[in-house]
């Protein structure tokens, strides 16, 4: 049973892992449509977008 929560746990970080960077540029281009609509400081969206990967330490 351990040997099995194990192998889980194992997959589940290198899929974590694997999919992170997918994960947050999906979020960052989300993130930057919702700022340049709602934003009251007027950014470019490169300037958001890589910000918000820059949070997120994520390399373009």
């Amino acid at each position: 049973m351990l040997i099995v929560i194990g192998i889980l746990l194992v997959v589940g970080l290198l899929g974590w892992f694997a999919l992170r960077p997918w994960l947050v540029k999906k979020f960052c281009e989300n993130a930057t449509r919702d700022m340049l609509e709602n934003s009251w400081v007027k950014w470019s969206e490169s300037d958001y977008y890589n910000a918000c990967l820059k949070k997120f330490w994520v390399e373009k």
